[in-house]
């Protein structure tokens, strides 16, 4: 596990993908989230999900924190390419 800062405490990340008609496996990030990994995510579980269960990517609300990964330009236009 990596520890996101100085602390006695450690961090786990985790992402999954829920919606009325299921949801994705339980993913655990390894070490820092950037976008690279969020695209990676993405490919590997969320674009697969919305394929399985025939939904357009537009069916689906992304609910971001504002966190940098979900803001940057290279994960904008990733997803601006999968509708």
């Amino acid at each position: 596990m990596v520890h996101a800062f100085k602390s006695d405490y450690e961090s786990l990340s985790v992402w999954r993908l829920l919606s009325e008609r299921g949801r994705s496996p339980l993913v655990q990030i390894q070490g820092t989230l950037n976008q690279l990994k969020y695209i990676e995510i993405m490919n590997q579980y969320e674009l697969p999900f919305k394929a399985d269960y025939h939904c357009r990517i537009t069916d689906f609300v992304n609910q971001h924190d504002g966190y940098r990964p979900h803001r940057a330009k290279r994960y904008l236009n990733f997803w601006k390419r999968s509708k």
